[in-house]
């Protein structure tokens, strides 16, 4: 009632104030603030403006006589607030002298007053956190301790939907689309039971968050976690899966290369009703290419080609590339040669792939326009150099250049992978007159070290040497990479390893970025092909030049280096320390067995194969070729070095990756002993033709042998039995393994041998009509073996006058050739 009548008594008197004929008599003092209220605790300004209101009435006497009243009840309010101060002062007083006279009394009131204090002070603090942590306030600065913190505090007291709406805001705001604070986030939302509160565009951020985690095994592990948790929603009917929440997951399957997982992903959607998007199937195909540890280009074209063919779904582009170039540099593997039908071969498959591709979208043409038919390939230059690409890594390059030339003929304009595609397939077929016409219209650095690199393996170094001279002096030049400047020290390793390290030096002063861990790498083979320990050792303490620590593949290189050098034991130690850092593949396992036995340690070789085998981990082709070749030696060693039988333990637990003594508690009956079993005995390893041919069947129930591992088989039985000799080599060209010119040798050899001249003329003739060049030793053998069986001179002069003229022609032929090489 004050604050209204203060309310109206104001409007009063800012109505006569303006309306008085006299306002100046406003200014008096009588009516200023500091003359009527000295006392600051006059709250109730009311009779303030009643007094103003009588002041500024028209009339004198009525002014007066409300003035007096106004001033009257004024007073009296005065004194009535003097008088209850003056007694709050003396009850005030009261109290402090009581609570100086007892002292029980004063600590009695200061804890009642603290438990007050502190009680009020937790309040305080919970209402604050309250409106801290409400969902509407919680934003990206917010601290996820203090909110989980507070969520278990208070989690009866706010009840589930409040805790939910603070988490899932939290995932909106505070996580910062953190892939870690995102998932503390959905663990709380699991502690607090609140998941089945969870929407479907919930679960999508929480999934698009979690998509682009670093680690590949924890990112896929906890997607798939998320998406077990809408399948059990999606059973109680609370949510159901979409792609969209599919997407994600294959999303992230394609960055860590989890192929397997992508695929029985693709096979769920489909279960679930769904046709998969394109998208997906691109997820999929960049799932495939990524994936170093599961070859899955088979069943993932398996999956796009149904799609296409019964859903009519249209690849995106990027899926296609890939997936050309996946198939067609897939070879078959665990299928034998003689079962090899169109659809294993590799470009086979691409082809139908294509076919399928082309199918749909021209369906899809027709669909779109019922009156207009395209015969036009849809294929890019991508797919072409794809296709290109994978025969190229064949050696195939007649097809490679007629689908180069189907490539111009469609009106797509060659790239430079597209060309230097089709060098590699020349390079790797041996055809260097084409990769030089090719070379010479357009140079790039890739087209330079594919002819560099093919020239070298083909031992073809008047090419070589030709092509890497006049780049030679542009070695600072801005067109000249890292590749090529590895190329060209490769060259320089193989003509002449003084040279190289110069070259290396030189480099190394002009520009540090220069030299690479490759040229390192070329360097440490080079030596180790001279068997030069001290240059390997020295070649190989370059790594830190090039700013790079040795990785796996340079500590291999030094292993297989080492051994070459006949340094065992150095070797030995290098491959333990590189079995520390990492574990090695199975190609450097092979790679140790076949250096024991290179270095005649045949019984360390045979140890080392039989605690691969006893430790679970099954021995490659290469592991089993080298160890048929320790039962081929015509020698047996004797004996072990004593250096190896003390390393023994050490190297067991590297190959292992476990202690070489196993520790077995045994109870006794009258007390209990651990007692440590010894260490594994070094078995002698066994050699004859029966252990020989149970390996080889053993090799067969799991892997295809080729045609190294038949020679090598042949070699064996070459110096015990030409029946059996003759046996494997019919097996191996009826599983349509081609044989090599070693092969025919070995065969020749054991002809010889057992003084068989028919059985030697049957198998030049089989080389002969498979078009295999004999070399010196074929043709020595094959002499050896006439001469042995007392074959008529004539005969024998005259296959002998076909020798000389066979090895002289060949000798011509590579005189001619690198005098027609001119330098670019």
């Amino acid at each position: 009632m004050s604050s209204a009548l203060a309310r109206r008594g104001s409007k009063t008197a800012a109505t006569a104030c303006k309306h008085h004929p006299n306002r100046n008599y406003f200014s008096h003092s009588f009516y200023r603030r500091d003359v009527l209220s000295p006392h600051q605790n006059i709250r109730d300004m009311s009779l303030l403006w009643l007094l103003t209101a009588a002041a500024c009435s028209s009339s004198s006497p009525t002014r007066l006589f409300a003035c007096r009243t106004a001033l009257s009840m004024t007073t009296t309010a005065i004194q009535q607030r003097r008088t209850f101060r003056a007694k709050s002062e003396q009850l005030a007083s009261a109290s402090r002298s009581m609570a100086m006279m007892d002292d029980t009394s004063s600590l009695l009131t200061d804890s009642t007053c603290t438990t007050t204090t502190t009680t009020t002070t937790t309040t305080r603090e919970k209402s604050l956190s309250n409106k801290k942590f409400h969902p509407r306030r919680i934003g990206k600065g917010c601290d996820l301790d203090e909110l989980f913190q507070y969520l278990i505090e208070s989690s009866h007291q706010l009840g589930r939907e409040r805790v939910f709406k603070s988490l899932r805001t939290a995932l909106y705001n505070a996580s910062g689309y953190r892939v870690e604070s995102a998932w503390r986030i959905y663990q709380q939302m699991i502690h607090h039971k609140v998941t089945d509160l969870m929407g479907a565009n919930n679960y999508g951020h929480l999934l698009n968050i979690l998509k682009y985690g670093t680690d590949p095994t924890t990112t896929i592990s906890r997607m798939l976690n998320v998406l077990d948790d809408l399948r059990i929603q999606q059973e109680s009917q609370h949510q159901k899966i979409s792609l969209m929440h599919y997407s994600q997951v294959l999303f992230a399957m394609g960055r860590m290369g989890d192929s397997k997982g992508a695929c029985a992903l693709i096979q769920e959607i489909k279960t679930q009703g769904h046709v998969p998007l394109p998208s997906q199937f691109t997820s999929l195909a960049i799932a495939t290419r990524n994936d170093k540890f599961y070859d899955a280009t088979q069943e993932a074209a398996e999956l796009m080609m149904e799609a296409m063919n019964k859903d009519q779904v249209v690849l995106e582009n990027d899926a296609c590339v890939t997936m050309v170039s996946l198939l067609s540099r897939q070879r078959s593997q665990g299928q034998r040669q003689q079962q090899m039908t169109v659809e294993n071969n590799g470009i086979d498959r691409t082809v139908k792939f294509l076919e399928a591709v082309e199918y749909v979208r021209n369906k899809e043409d027709v669909d779109d326009t019922p009156t207009t038919t395209t015969t036009k390939s849809q294929y890019n230059v991508h797919v072409y150099t794809s296709l290109i690409s994978g025969l190229a890594q064949k050696g195939d390059a007649t097809n490679a250049k007629r689908l180069y030339d189907k490539m111009r003929q469609q009106g797509l304009k060659p790239t430079i992978a597209t060309r230097t595609a089709l060098i590699e397939a020349y390079g790797r077929a041996g055809d260097f007159d084409a990769a030089l016409k090719l070379l010479n219209r357009k140079h790039h650095n890739s087209m330079v070290t594919s002819v560099l690199t093919n020239a070298i393996r083909h031992n073809k170094w008047d090419v070589a040497e030709m092509l890497a001279a006049p780049w030679m002096k542009k070695l600072e030049s801005a067109k000249i990479d890292d590749k090529l400047r590895a190329a060209l020290m490769w060259v320089k390793v193989k003509s002449d390893l003084d040279d190289a390290r110069t070259f290396f030096d030189t480099l190394y002063q002009k520009d540090a970025s220069y030299v690479n861990t490759v040229m390192v790498n070329h360097l440490v083979t080079g030596s180790g092909n001279q068997r030069s320990n001290e240059k390997v050792k020295e070649a190989y303490g370059l790594h830190p030049l090039t700013g790079k620590s040795p990785s796996l593949f340079s500590q291999h290189l030094l292993v297989d280096a080492l051994f070459k050098c006949r340094d065992v034991p150095a070797a030995l130690t290098a491959f333990m320390s590189m079995r520390r850092q990492g574990i090695p593949d199975d190609i450097t396992l092979a790679m140790v067995i076949r250096g024991l036995i290179m270095n005649d340690e045949d019984t360390i070789a045979w140890n080392v194969f039989r605690a691969l085998k006893k430790d679970g981990v099954q021995p490659n082709l290469w592991a089993y070729t080298s160890m048929l070749k320790a039962y081929a030696k015509s020698h047996s060693t004797t004996g072990i070095n004593k250096q190896l039988v003390d390393v023994w333990p050490e190297l067991h637990r590297a190959v292992t990756g476990r202690h070489a003594t196993v520790e077995s508690i045994m109870e006794k009956e009258k007390n209990k002993e651990k007692v440590e079993e010894e260490a594994p005995v070094l078995m002698p390893i066994i050699k004859n033709p029966s252990q020989a041919y149970l390996l080889f069947r053993e090799l067969t129930g799991f892997q295809t042998p080729n045609e190294y591992t038949y020679t090598t088989l042949i070699a064996c039985f070459s110096k015990h039995s030409l029946a059996r000799a003759t046996d494997v080599f019919s097996h191996m060209c009826a599983s349509g393994v081609k044989p090599t010119v070693q092969t025919y040798t070995a065969m020749l050899q054991a002809c010889s041998i057992f003084r068989s001249a028919r059985g030697a003329l049957l198998i030049f003739r089989h080389m002969r009509d498979q078009q295999v060049a004999p070399n010196s030793a074929t043709w020595h053998y094959l002499l050896k073996a006439l001469v042995r069986a007392r074959v008529d001179k004539s005969r024998i002069d005259q296959i002998g006058n076909m020798a000389r003229e066979a090895m002289g022609s060949n000798d011509n032929d590579k005189n001619n050739k690198s005098k027609r090489k001119k330098p670019l």
